[in-house]
């Protein structure tokens, strides 16, 4: 089974890592084998966020990569090699002035589109949100609220570590008892599992 599922994944690896070979980012094979959504904020700048899903019995992965010097890249990642292209937040629209109802079309349908975005983003708890994709997706502090979130990760040979969503809670005392339970029963600070606990604003 661990081969069909090394097999499975080879060439979604293969293709993240080709993607982003100018910068040296790639994930751990553990990433892959065991479908560990997550996300990594690189040195060069990329903020990448990843899911693992099924389609019609075919396994994918979806990345969400954003970097203030160029667009955002939202792709979904076949088990064949296959890769379709996702809707990413645009950031700006234009519009004819020589339509008097331009602009108002224009913004309509970039706030709606990126709201459609958004909710995909939020489906799939792509929810880091960077200033520049908070200001595309509307987010406003009049409909969010504070989300305390436990993380994980495995501290083993490779540099870059991967953090993984593991639990979501409103209040902040259930969220530190959860994660006190946790560190103790990894084994302590010397564990090579870590824990970290992350407040966050999330749309109401």
């Amino acid at each position: 089974m661990r081969n069909e599922i090394n097999h499975k994944m080879n060439l979604i690896k293969r293709y993240f890592e080709e993607y982003f070979s100018q910068w040296k980012i790639g994930l751990p094979d553990k990433t892959f084998n065991e479908r560990l959504s997550g996300y990594t904020h690189d040195c060069s700048g990329w903020l990448i966020q990843y899911y693992f899903g099924i389609e019609n019995g075919i396994e994918y992965m979806d990345f969400y990569a954003y970097h203030n010097m160029t667009n955002d890249r939202h792709i979904r990642i076949y088990e064949n090699g296959e890769t379709k292209d996702l809707p990413a937040y645009w950031s700006g629209y234009g519009y004819s002035a020589n339509d008097p109802y331009g602009e108002e079309k224009a913004k309509k349908a970039f706030k709606e589109h990126n709201q459609e975005v958004t909710e995909l983003l939020i489906a799939k708890r792509f929810d880091q949100f960077t200033i520049n994709m908070a200001i595309s997706a509307g987010i406003t502090e009049n409909n969010t609220e504070i989300q305390y979130e436990i993380w994980t990760a495995d501290y083993f040979d490779y540099q870059d570590i991967e953090w993984h969503f593991y639990a979501a809670y409103s209040n902040k005392e259930q969220a530190e008892t959860e994660l006190q339970k946790l560190r103790r029963d990894a084994g302590g600070e010397q564990s090579i599992v870590k824990f970290r606990l992350q407040e966050r604003e999330v749309r109401k």
